[in-house]
């Protein structure tokens, strides 16, 4: 991997990375019947580049854009024996080529940034393997919090996959292909309650907003 930032706002990341003999799952169907196994059989080489924008123009808003496009090859045997039985992939080599966004925001609605708003949104485009392909897919969250008691204690709630597509796609059962549509990418209202004890250090509160979400962004990421 590569990286390189720009006045400590916008920065890009290059990269390359090959797995060999990935584990991934087989299946041969007989009868009616779908068996399944897991072997040692995917090679991945993986290319990309991730870009990060870092906005704190305005006192009552930072943001965080982040974009990457990634080019994948994934390749399988054509056909395999295992203990006697002949296994055959629909799909020995698949070459892709997605995207993927993801915006996230705090509000502050106060001087002291007490309260604040947070906001995300995932936008994933179609993608493939040897095992499957995926439909493009987005995901929406919505958060408020408060920090009081000399910001030791944090409350707050957030409500995940306020909108959000269902996941649909095709898995490749060797010769066989199954459709799937997720149904159960429910909404979920969580409530936290967090204390912070030891030393209280001096920041300035809008830095350590930015870089608190930022570390967060960067490890979902």
């Amino acid at each position: 991997m590569m990286g390189y930032t720009y006045k400590g706002v916008l920065s890009f990341d290059l990269y390359y990375a090959y797995e060999s003999d990935r584990i991934d799952a087989t299946y041969l169907v007989d009868k009616q019947k779908t068996y399944n196994t897991w072997d040692n059989i995917t090679d991945v080489r993986d290319l990309g580049i991730n870009s990060f924008y870092h906005y704190n123009k305005l006192r009552w808003m930072t943001a965080i854009l982040m974009q990457g496009i990634l080019y994948s090859k994934t390749v399988r045997p054509q056909k395999e024996t295992v203990m006697g039985i002949v296994r055959q992939y629909m799909y020995p080599k698949v070459e892709n080529l997605s995207y993927v966004g993801m915006l996230q925001a705090i509000f502050f609605f106060d001087r002291d940034h007490k309260w604040t708003s947070n906001l995300n949104i995932t936008y994933n485009s179609p993608e493939k393997d040897v095992t499957k392909s995926l439909d493009a897919r987005y995901m929406v969250d919505i958060g408020m919090q408060y920090r009081f008691w000399k910001d030791r204690l944090n409350i707050s709630l957030t409500c995940r996959n306020l909108f959000a597509s269902r996941i649909k796609g095709t898995e490749y059962l060797n010769t066989t292909a199954m459709d799937f549509n997720n149904k159960f990418n429910y909404r979920q209202l969580h409530l936290t309650l967090a204390y912070n004890w030891g030393a209280q250090l001096h920041h300035n509160k809008r830095r350590y907003e930015s870089d608190e979400m930022q570390e967060r962004i960067v490890n979902d990421f």
